[in-house]
């Protein structure tokens, strides 16, 4: 058999209906990835994601969301929940850390778009209200007084 684009469509199709028995089976979500072939062989991409009662699918982009949100003035409670981008249906759907400028994943009718936080941050206190920001006072403990230079030292 030699692979190319049109058998592999065919072949993508049944490996997504074989994975729907198993998502049904464990309560799971599985997400296939770009497929890289020559004649001979393919591969591809397969990520697997619990899914929680209430339907989430928990990725990791959700879990960093809920755990690294306050850090960028975000409410963590803001995931999955609709709000109006330009007349559109929206909603926050995960935090990708590892993009500095851009780390708001937001589902916009059904594609998904980067956004800063401060780009994204007003639709969402417009619907939900201003989140307070609060973060736990940070202590800095010198380690080696001596290699601080007095003269930046406030008094």
């Amino acid at each position: 058999m030699v692979f190319d684009k049109s058998n592999l469509k065919n072949i993508r199709r049944e490996i997504e209906n074989a994975l729907k028995v198993v998502e049904t089976k464990y309560n799971v979500k599985f997400s296939q990835g770009c497929i890289k072939f020559n004649d001979s062989s393919f591969s591809m991409k397969l990520e697997c994601s619990a899914v929680a009662e209430d339907g989430v699918v928990i990725t990791q982009f959700y879990r960093d969301y809920i755990e690294e949100a306050q850090w960028y003035q975000l409410n963590p409670e803001w995931i999955n929940k609709p709000f109006t981008y330009d007349s559109k249906n929206a909603k926050i759907i995960g935090l990708k850390v590892s993009r500095r400028k851009m780390p708001v994943l937001v589902d916009i009718d059904g594609s998904v778009f980067c956004f800063t936080p401060d780009a994204i941050r007003p639709y969402l206190e417009n619907t939900y209200g201003k989140y307070k920001y609060e973060m736990d006072d940070i202590k800095v403990t010198i380690i080696n007084p001596e290699i601080v230079d007095p003269n930046l030292v406030k008094k």
